[in-house]
C-alpha cells in the first residue's frame, strides 16, 4: 500500500476471490460477509450455498462440508432482513415500554418474551422514558424492521405514532 495524499492504493486479488479476500489481502477492515462471499470460496452457486446454510435439500456431504467451511471460515452471519423479504415474514416482535423502574413493565416483559420465545419469536425492547416524542421515534424505528408485531404499553401516544401503527398491517 501506498500512503499517498488521496489515502491507501488498494490492489486487487486474482480474480475469482471474493470482496473479502480482496480486503484481507490488503489489511483494509471488511465488510460484512455476504452470501456471495461464501459460495465463491466454496465453489458453489448462490442459491445451493444458501439451501444448504437453511438446512433445505439434499446436497453431497462434500458440497454441504465445503458451504458450511468457507461460511464458518469467513464469518458468516445470515442477514436475516434479507431472509425477511424473500420470505413470508419477520420473527422480530417490537415492544416498547414507557419505563425500566416501574414494577409493572419488567413483569410484562418476562411474561411476552417467555411466551414470544416459545413461539418462535425474537423481541426487541425499547424504552421510552414516558417521552412520547421518543415513543414515536422509537415506534418508526421498529416499524422499519417490518416486525411481524407490536406491543407498545402506556396510555397516552402520539396521532402519529397512533397512526404508523394503524396503518402497519401487523398485529397490535
Amino acid at each position: 500500500m501506498d500512503g499517498s495524499e488521496d489515502g491507501p492504493v488498494r490492489r486487487r486479488a486474482p480474480a475469482g476471490r471474493s470482496k473479502v479476500a480482496d480486503e484481507l489481502a490488503d489489511g483494509t477492515p471488511t465488510g460484512t460477509t455476504t452470501l456471495t462471499d461464501v459460495a465463491r470460496a466454496a465453489g458453489v452457486g448462490e442459491s445451493t450455498a444458501s439451501r444448504v446454510l437453511r438446512g433445505h435439500g439434499s446436497f453431497s456431504a462434500k458440497t454441504r462440508e465445503s458451504v458450511l467451511n468457507a461460511a464458518r471460515s469467513l464469518g458468516y452471519v445470515p442477514n436475516r432482513i434479507a431472509g425477511t423479504l424473500a420470505s413470508t415474514g419477520s420473527k422480530l416482535v417490537g415492544i416498547v415500554i414507557p419505563s425500566l423502574s416501574n414494577i409493572v413493565f419488567p413483569d410484562m416483559l418476562r411474561g411476552a418474551n417467555t411466551v414470544l420465545v416459545g413461539a418462535g419469536f425474537q423481541p426487541v425492547v425499547a424504552v421510552t422514558d414516558y417521552e412520547q416524542g421518543r415513543e414515536e421515534t422509537l415506534v418508526e424505528s421498529l416499524l422499519s424492521w417490518r416486525p411481524a408485531g407490536m406491543m407498545v404499553a402506556g396510555l397516552e401516544h402520539t396521532e402519529r405514532t397512533v397512526a404508523m401503527l394503524r396503518h402497519a398491517r401487523i398485529r397490535v
